[in-house]
């Protein structure tokens, strides 16, 4: 009697201890009804928009995407545009295995800055910062934060929790101060 109780207890501590080794993201914690004909899970999207002043505003936002197959694979490119009005202060990025292991982070300096100008127009300040990952074992998640300022109020940043077919959402968020 006494063995079997002492393996009961070890088995739990052991059961314990293998979902504890996993990640806050990984995917074996994502409800399998999200996952049904899914490409793609929105885990988290907190986007913050904080009026400073009429002329001043500050826009966060902290997203976490698990991608599913290859068909998911656009959701985890980042990409945010800025110009004279809006001026990107800080991007992170992590990018996390099935378990929820974190793999890779970047900085803003690991982005690429790029024209956000066609050939057919050459007096414009539009640019655009940009980052892959350029993972293909699948599943797994990417998080970004990224912190933009704004010098005027005229526009407020659009919410869209769920941007296409076969994207899941467990949580989406937006916040405006």
């Amino acid at each position: 009697m006494r063995k079997q109780v002492v393996g009961i207890i070890v088995f739990l501590l052991f059961g314990l201890s293998v979902v504890a080794a996993d990640g806050e993201y990984a995917v074996s914690k994502i409800s399998p009804d999200l996952l049904k004909k899914a490409n793609a899970v929105l885990r988290l999207e907190e986007l913050n928009f904080e009026i400073i002043n009429s002329g001043k505003a500050v826009f966060k936002n902290h997203y976490v995407i698990t991608i599913l197959d290859e068909n998911g694979d656009d959701w985890a490119e980042f990409y945010e545009y800025y110009d004279k009005h809006r001026k990107i202060e800080s991007i992170e990025g992590i990018l996390y295995d099935a378990s929820g292991k974190q793999l890779k982070k970047i900085k803003t300096k690991d982005t690429e800055d790029l024209s956000g100008v066609s050939e057919g127009s050459l007096i414009d300040d539009n640019r655009y910062k940009r980052h892959n990952f350029y993972n293909r074992v699948y599943p797994y998640t990417i998080e970004y934060t990224v912190e933009i300022n704004y010098n005027s109020t005229l526009f407020f940043p659009m919410w869209v929790p769920q941007g296409k077919e076969r994207l899941s959402v467990e949580k989406s968020s937006m916040n405006i101060i």
